[in-house]
């Protein structure tokens, strides 16, 4: 496994490529800020949660635009679980599937680089909005 040190670079550099790609926002540090101290994994948990609602979602809303006859506004309704807008044609929910399954992907890997920090015991970086990270800061393990 590697170093604890190498591992804590890798993590800040991979969060910093999410930042500089958009997949990460300052929302996703105020999720991180919520994890209670005794539930490492909570943001694992609540993001799984919210990729399987909308992968179930965007699931429904293709099956309803194979139908002959679409019911756009029951299409709608269905949409506005995941989005606040109107806009639920069948290149949306192609995109929006595309774009959730990138992030899914990208969020797995940031939480796998995490757990394996957290396994090799040591201090998970804390995540900065588009800032320098200085690796001389930690402590070390």
């Amino acid at each position: 496994m590697a170093g604890i040190h190498q591992l804590q670079k890798h993590f800040l550099d991979y969060v910093d490529s999410l930042f500089n790609e958009e997949v990460l926002d300052e929302q996703f540090i105020e999720v991180q800020g919520l994890k209670p101290v005794d539930n490492p994994n909570f943001t694992v948990q609540l993001f799984t949660i919210f990729s399987d609602d909308a992968m179930t979602v965007i699931t429904v809303m293709a099956e309803m635009l194979k139908q002959p006859t679409v019911n756009f506004i029951e299409l709608y309704h269905t949409g506005q679980k995941l989005r606040g807008s109107s806009a639920t044609l069948a290149g949306y929910v192609r995109q929006l599937h595309y774009e959730i399954s990138t992030l899914k992907s990208k969020l797995e890997s940031f939480f796998h680089l995490e757990k394996q920090i957290q396994d090799a015991v040591g201090e998970v970086p804390p995540i900065r909005l588009r800032m320098g990270y200085n690796l001389e800061n930690l402590k070390p393990a």
